[in-house]
């Protein structure tokens, strides 16, 4: 559903030519709405690569549209859905506020750069997620 959506979404934003800003809110959407719908049980490196698939530490307006997109297509099937609360937004919100705060100070003060520098940005936010995760399954 999501991979071949994606072919769809593709063709149809050349054909209508669809500005580039709302063409990668509609991609992604297609792309990743099913994670979305299931932020709250995925693992942390799971969630980590879906927030880096979104851009969601780059563009959180763009993350916000995606979002609502997700939320709508939940919501909108009519019936008991229709009304029902769709946490998964707020969850994926607080868990890019999570990754966002993960301080670098002391990498940048010993100048680590490159391929070490991610490696280690990435441990650290993963860290972060995985007591994001334990926090959040606590409350």
């Amino acid at each position: 559903h999501e991979e071949r959506g994606v072919a769809l979404v593709e063709n149809f934003c050349e054909r209508f030519r669809v500005p580039k800003a709302y063409r990668g809110v509609a991609l992604a959407v297609t792309a990743h709405h099913l994670k979305v719908h299931l932020a709250r049980e995925l693992r942390p490196s799971t969630l980590l690569r879906l927030l880096y698939a979104l851009d969601a530490l780059r563009r959180p307006e763009r993350l916000g549209d995606i979002l609502c997109a997700c939320e709508i297509d939940a919501t909108g099937r009519g019936g008991d859905l229709a009304h029902a609360a769709y946490p998964a937004a707020d969850y994926i919100r607080r868990a890019r506020e999570v990754i966002a705060a993960v301080d670098t100070a002391d990498l940048r003060a010993r100048a680590v750069n490159g391929e070490a520098l991610r490696t280690a940005l990435d441990q650290r936010r993963l860290d972060a997620l995985k007591e994001f995760r334990l926090h959040e399954q606590a409350v």
